[in-house]
């Protein structure tokens, strides 16, 4: 396990002790958890930027694909009356 140094300013960290005794979490787990919880907000973010460029990437096909079974609809319809 590795350990690192934190250095927090006043506020950030008055506000960390605070919580930190609300939740009666010693201020390791809190911090861990704190970071844990980001880590997956990060990874999340990305996941979305990856999902919107790739849809990005099919968009165009899928209007292709779409006009094509849109098209096959309309040739057998017969709009004489």
């Amino acid at each position: 396990m590795k350990s690192i140094l934190l250095k927090l300013d006043d506020e950030l960290f008055n506000k960390t002790e605070d919580l930190v005794k609300e939740t009666k979490l010693s201020r390791n787990s809190y911090i861990k958890k704190a970071v844990e919880v980001y880590n997956k907000l990060l990874e999340h973010k990305k996941l979305e930027k990856q999902f919107a460029y790739e849809s990005m990437l099919v968009r165009e096909e899928s209007m292709a694909i779409n006009q094509e079974i849109s098209d096959s609809y309309l040739e057998d319809f017969d709009d004489t009356y």
